[in-house]
């Protein structure tokens, strides 16, 4: 949804319902989950505030403490596990992280996770929305709307199916409280989630409870944060409490590298290559946005240089030609790229990492094996901070979104490149040639692969002239196997005349293992060896019978012979 979300912020929000609870019967689990929560709210007290940029702005007390809370989740075969946090601010060092994963380490208990999307409206707005309708429109068409208004909740539960946990994605710009306050505030994310925890967990104040939680219409920022973090609240907790949930089945694994994004390639199209540029800072930048406008007479939407501003600009640094021509249409005010400092002011080596859900990436997924119905949801920010991110069509018009775009027009199409790899790469989650594989609901989930004793893969050569070959995979079925339907996927390569090497896969149809059918044939098998043994025996008998005739009869003869002999013809 590149297009859709291009001038849209996208934040993190996270629900975790950490409460202990006893009493329904025990069901089949699918994963062993961790959560904890932890205070991690900075000094109250003339310490500069993020989000607007502004020095004025610092801290002068105190409306909502900000807390960190962590997932750990692993698979019932304790596969490699997932570390997912979410804070109250915008980024974070690992250690304001760090308490709430221990807690969640030391808190690991069996359960399952289902998932449901719905729409959220009335709840975020495009502040851009000029510069929306510059993308194409074939590409517009595929969206309902401007922005995204897809809520997403994984509703988590232990083995007695009692909730212990839920995480929450809605995309809305997580500062409500504008560039005007002073109190240290969760906005509405952090209300949204202590009101969730206070419904949960009657009777316990925020961050002291067993239940952890992590989420301007209004005549002023403290009203528009409290509808926005209603909103949220009660279409969570609508959708927690109702029916309809899909469990989520199969192996968790995340890819994570780091990517010099000043200096990334990109495949615009077939015949046109570029790259993309040192980080720099527009003109709109400091104009603002409708909930934080800047200062002095910058505008949004300048795509000009200032005579004024361009020798203020200079005199700091002056942008080089490669670096005017890179960023174009972009004036740039900051060129924070090439600005001499022993600290970077703007990333150029970021973290990227994904787990398995990313939403431009569901075909990279669906052609390396992962099922039809897939889901992905776009969670930022995640590990790093790097402004903002437009299409290339939306970037050409330089509101505050464009000229916080930094690594230049192409960031999107560079960003995309790179999460493919890591959706290719999150893709082949083992290599092997063949999966076994059980159907559950719609989803299938791998039971045997290659490097167990019940299967074999066979490869053999069929013509050398024309390079084909053949291969058989094999399943030993083992008696005590589960019933259920089931299907044998195949993961190989192959290889053109010219060299280049494909991925492919395959899967048989489904078939149904049963034991009882299973038994059966091998109650008749049995019965048919002990009627072949007495058969058997039958025909032993006959041949001793026969060879007792046999002897007799050459006595017999023998007998004749003999007194044949002792005849005299007169």
């Amino acid at each position: 949804m590149a297009a859709a979300m291009g001038t849209l912020k996208l934040f993190l929000v996270i629900l975790a319902v950490c409460a202990v609870f006893r009493g329904s019967e025990s069901v089949e689990t699918n994963y062993v989950i961790g959560t904890g929560i932890a205070d991690i709210t900075g000094p109250a007290a003339e310490v500069n505030m993020m989000g607007y940029a502004n020095p004025a702005q610092t801290t002068h007390g105190l409306h909502l403490r900000q807390y960190s809370r962590a997932f750990i989740i692993t698979d019932s075969k304790n596969s490699t596990p997932i570390v997912f946090v979410s804070t109250d601010s915008c980024m974070q060092s690992q250690g304001l992280k760090q308490e709430s994963i221990e807690r969640a380490h030391s808190n690991m208990k069996k359960g399952n996770i289902y998932m449901k999307t719905e729409e959220l409206l009335e709840s975020n707005i495009n502040r851009s929305p000029t510069a929306y309708l510059l993308n194409p429109a074939e590409e517009r068409a595929k969206y309902k709307y401007d922005v995204d208004k897809n809520i997403t909740v994984l509703k988590i539960v232990d083995e007695n199916n009692e909730p212990i946990g839920m995480i929450s994605w809605f995309a809305v710009h997580c500062t409500s409280m504008n560039n005007t306050n002073h109190l240290i505030s969760s906005d509405n994310k952090g209300l949204a989630s202590q009101l969730f925890e206070a419904t949960m967990n009657p009777g316990k104040f925020p961050g002291q409870n067993e239940l952890c939680v992590a989420f301007g219409p209004g005549k002023d920022m403290f009203d528009s944060t409290r509808i926005i973090a209603n909103n949220q609240l009660k279409k969570a907790m609508d959708m927690f409490k109702s029916e309809g949930f899909t469990q989520l089945t199969g192996p968790v694994d995340f890819r994570h590298t780091y990517v010099n994004m000043t200096d990334v390639e990109v495949q615009v199209n077939s015949t046109y290559k570029t790259k993309t540029c040192k980080t720099a800072m527009g003109y709109a930048f400091a104009a603002g946005t409708t909930d934080g406008p800047g200062a002095f007479d910058f505008k949004q939407g300048t795509t000009s240089t200032n005579p004024l501003w361009s020798a203020i600009v200079n005199f700091i640094r002056k942008p080089s030609e490669t670096q005017v021509k890179c960023h174009h249409p972009k004036p740039i005010l900051l060129d924070t790229g090439e600005v001499s400092l022993k600290i970077d002011t703007e990333p150029c080596l970021e973290e990227e990492q994904g787990m398995q859900s990313l939403n431009l990436y569901l075909q990279t997924l669906k052609s390396g094996g992962f099922p039809e119905d897939t889901v992905s949801v776009i969670a930022g920010l995640s590990n790093d901070y790097a402004d903002y991110v437009t299409t290339p069509e939306e970037y050409q018009q330089q509101r505050y979104e464009g000229a916080s775009t930094i690594y230049g027009p192409y960031t999107l199409p560079a960003y995309i490149q790179q999460f493919t790899k890591l959706a290719e790469s999150l893709a082949k989650l083992e290599d092997t040639f063949l999966r076994v594989e059980k159907k559950q609901g719609q989803n299938y989930v791998t039971v045997f692969m290659d490097s167990q004793w019940e299967t074999k893969f066979e490869w053999h050569r069929t013509s050398t002239l024309f390079g084909e070959s053949q291969s058989t995979i094999t399943w030993d079925i083992p008696a005590n196997q589960e019933d259920g339907t089931y299907r044998i996927s195949y993961y190989g390569n192959s290889k053109s005349i010219d060299g280049t090497v494909r991925e492919f896969n395959g899967h048989s149809k489904d078939f149904v293992v049963q034991k009882k059918k299973m038994l059966k044939k091998t109650d008749k098998a049995t019965k048919k060896m002990k009627y072949s043994e007495k058969l058997n025996k039958k025909y032993l008998k006959y041949l001793e019978m026969m060879k007792y005739k046999k002897e007799k009869k050459n006595q017999v003869n023998a007998v004749i012979d003999k007194l044949s002999k002792n005849i005299v013809v007169m």
